[in-house]
């Protein structure tokens, strides 16, 4: 038996590399033979940290001795995103790993799934047809504050609110909602940005901030709202817009 094969209580091991540079990543799978195939895969790249496990209610001890993962790829094969039961895992999930970034793997595109993991908060969402390449490409990009979504998604929303421009305005009903959650003008102007899929990087160039202030910012939009993530609070803003 292979040290990626041996299981851990509560946690089946996977490929941690040194340093603080490395993706932390923990893989949520129930199928042994997937997860297993996924961290072989995933553990190729020096630039990942992985393990994984069957159901993170399985989880006994800390994934990671560092910290909690950057990112948490949920398999969702076959399963309906919209549903109650899997909102209320994402919720638990994000409940556990409060900083970690969503990623789900999935079947064949569907635009009300897509939509559905959007609204959920999830950051990311990897459909079967996607390469081991560009899927740990967005591991890294996740872990910048990117969202990551297939081109299907971005149609369907361009279809019931139009493109976003630089000078974009937020809708009246959002302008409303904020000033109710007392969003200072900077908190504001850091939601017109997120809500055009700027990273933390891009937004702390564009107001001439610093990348730190950025993520205070967005973190006092989440408390002030009541969203556990970046993606839920874009979400929250197409929602208004159509």
């Amino acid at each position: 038996m292979t040290a990626l094969e041996l299981e851990l209580p509560g946690r089946q091991a996977g490929r941690h590399k040194e340093g603080g540079d490395s993706v932390r990543v923990l893989l949520v799978d129930p199928s042994p033979l997937s997860r297993s195939c996924l961290l072989a895969g995933f553990g190729e790249n020096q630039a990942i940290s992985i393990t994984g496990c069957g159901h993170v209610e399985d989880l006994q001890q800390d994934p990671f001795p560092e910290g909690d993962p950057d990112v948490v790829i949920l398999q969702a094969g076959g399963q309906d995103i919209a549903s109650r039961e899997f909102g209320d895992r994402l919720r638990a999930l994000t409940q556990r790993f409060p900083g970690a970034a969503t990623m789900l793997l999935s079947g064949p595109e569907d635009i009300g799934q897509m939509l559905a993991g959007l609204q959920l908060g999830v950051g990311a969402y990897i459909t079967g047809d996607i390469a081991l390449a560009p899927t740990i490409a967005a591991l890294q990009l996740m872990r910048e504050g990117l969202i990551i979504y297939p081109r299907a998604t971005l149609n369907g929303l361009h279809g019931n609110m139009g493109p976003l421009s630089r000078n974009t305005a937020l809708p009246d009903s959002l302008e409303m909602r904020s000033t109710d959650t007392a969003l200072t003008p900077r908190q504001l102007d850091v939601l017109r940005l997120l809500a055009r899929g700027l990273s933390n990087k891009a937004i702390a160039t564009e107001l001439d901030i610093s990348e730190s202030t950025v993520k205070v910012h967005i973190r006092a939009i989440m408390e002030r709202t009541g969203m556990l993530n970046r993606t839920q609070i874009v979400a929250h803003f197409f929602r208004e817009w159509h």
